[in-house]
């Protein structure tokens, strides 16, 4: 409709350019002259009246509002009785209201609503939500102890299958795997003449695999040991390097292997060390006589015995518990060693040989 007034029957919107009420149908603005475009499909909002219809006068509620209708009528005529659980029953049926309450009568299309709402749920009073009742408390303790007797009955089963499945087929012995021992080396060590490696050689067995025979090995390693060092302290023909080198294995074997019997062979190494190292500090001679001073070494017994390490001796006399003076020169001494019938020429500059 355009290029004239809209009719005060059709249904209006607003001009998008000059916000003016024109026809929903126009499209052209009757105030400003601007085209529009027609509605929008979702737009359109068709009565009865605008598709052809008849013009209905007659109220149709939802299906809500007849439920409380129905619910309300039916407290007022006192056609509704209470159950014991609460719910609301109807004592009629029909749905049509009394003469005389003061509500309006519902027609034909609101019955057949009605009848078809009462059809497909309850209405009214019905229309409640559906609440599942909550079980005392002894039929939850009952369900609760079923529940865990259940458990028990399938664990006991299962324990049980898995002992007959076991038993029918037993888990093989643990394989043992014997320990391989390494043969003891100390043997071919000794017969090679290596006393300090077979030593250690004899006490690594004993630590890993102590039996007797290993334990008589190293005792043996202990006594070869022993052997040696006393050899070369009273070997004859004797030197001051024997001395040293019986020294030296005593205090390397007891440091290898830390026994009783290794430890005193090192301080009787030890003591024979110190008994000889004793210096010659002034000789005086006076022809086939004569006499000389010596300093003991501190840690010798003789110089402990004594208490001070210096002595002064006349030719054939002894001293130091074993040495006799047996002539004095202008630079050096001449001693013999009683225990072991071993002459020793001691000098100024503070050392000793032994005469063959």
């Amino acid at each position: 409709m355009t290029g004239r007034q809209a009719n005060n029957s059709d249904k209006t919107r607003v001009c998008p350019f000059c916000r003016m009420e024109i026809s929903i149908f126009a499209t052209k603005c009757f105030h400003c002259g601007e085209r529009v475009d027609p509605p929008r499909t979702d737009q359109r909002h068709f009565s009865m009246e605008d598709l052809g219809g008849r013009k209905s006068t007659n109220y149709a509620p939802s299906e809500s509002v007849m439920a409380a209708l129905e619910t309300f009528r039916a407290e007022l005529t006192g056609e509704l009785q209470h159950s014991s659980g609460g719910a609301v029953t109807p004592t009629s049926a029909g749905g049509e209201l009394p003469s005389g309450s003061g509500l309006p009568t519902l027609d034909e299309r609101s019955r057949q609503l009605a009848t078809l709402h009462e059809e497909s749920r309850p209405t009214g009073a019905f229309a409640q939500v559906y609440v599942q009742p909550r079980g005392s408390l002894a039929r939850r303790l009952a369900t609760y102890l079923a529940f865990v007797i259940v458990l028990a009955v399938l664990g006991v089963g299962g324990f049980g299958l898995y002992s007959l499945i076991k038993g029918r087929h037993p888990e093989p012995p643990p394989v043992v795997q014997e320990t391989v021992v390494p043969p003891n080396k100390a043997p071919q060590l000794l017969r090679e003449g290596k006393l300090l490696d077979a030593l250690n050689a004899a006490r690594d067995a004993v630590a890993l695999h102590d039996t007797q025979e290993n334990q008589n090995i190293q005792e043996e390693i202990r006594k070869a040991v022993r052997q040696e060092v006393e050899t070369l302290i009273e070997a004859n023909p004797w030197t001051p390097e024997d001395l040293q080198r019986a020294v030296e294995l005593a205090t390397q074997a007891a440091i290898i292997d830390p026994c009783d019997d290794l430890a005193g062979l090192e301080r009787y190494a030890r003591s024979e060390e110190y008994t000889y190292g004793m210096m010659l500090v002034r000789p005086e001679p006076r022809g086939v006589a004569g006499k000389a001073q010596f300093r003991l070494n501190a840690l010798s017994e003789a110089a402990v015995q004594l208490g001070d390490d210096k002595i002064s001796v006349e030719v054939g006399d002894e001293f130091a518990n074993r040495f006799e003076l047996l002539r004095v020169g202008r630079s050096d001494a001449e001693v013999r060693d009683t225990l072991r019938n071993r002459r020793l020429i001691y000098t100024l500059a503070g050392s000793y040989t032994a005469v063959e």
